[in-house]
């Protein structure tokens, strides 16, 4: 099974693209962030960012993209991906990111619920 489901917010606004080779196939591209909630040493708690690259393929991101703006809150459902290249200096990269399905569009603000102190 390879089924990934999250909620967070856009960094920037999404990009509408071409798919180089395709005839004129688009892709949606864009990045969710989400605070990481950890207990810290001394008992308290603390937050840091985490974040992940999100494509949408054909009709879908395109009908999506004029709402798909910096700050919106959504939850995504995808499939984990995983690439590899190799850059022009010979060094090989990989990258994990999100091949996404299904978008709820949840709300414009950054809204933090209050911790829960048993987490």
């Amino acid at each position: 099974m390879n089924q990934v489901g999250l909620i967070g917010n856009l960094v920037k606004d999404a990009e509408l693209k071409a798919l180089p080779g395709t005839d004129g196939r688009m892709v949606l591209e864009f990045t969710v962030a989400w605070d990481e909630r950890y207990k810290t040493a001394e008992g308290g708690w603390d937050e840091r960012p985490q974040y992940v690259d999100c494509s949408v393929y054909g009709p879908y991101g395109e009908k999506l993209a004029p709402y798909m703006t910096k700050g919106l809150r959504v939850g995504v459902e995808a499939r984990l991906k995983h690439r590899t290249w190799k850059s022009d200096d010979g060094a090989t990269h990989s990258k994990h990111s999100l091949e996404v399905y299904h978008i709820d569009l949840l709300s414009a603000k950054n809204d933090k619920p209050e911790p829960d102190e048993d987490e």
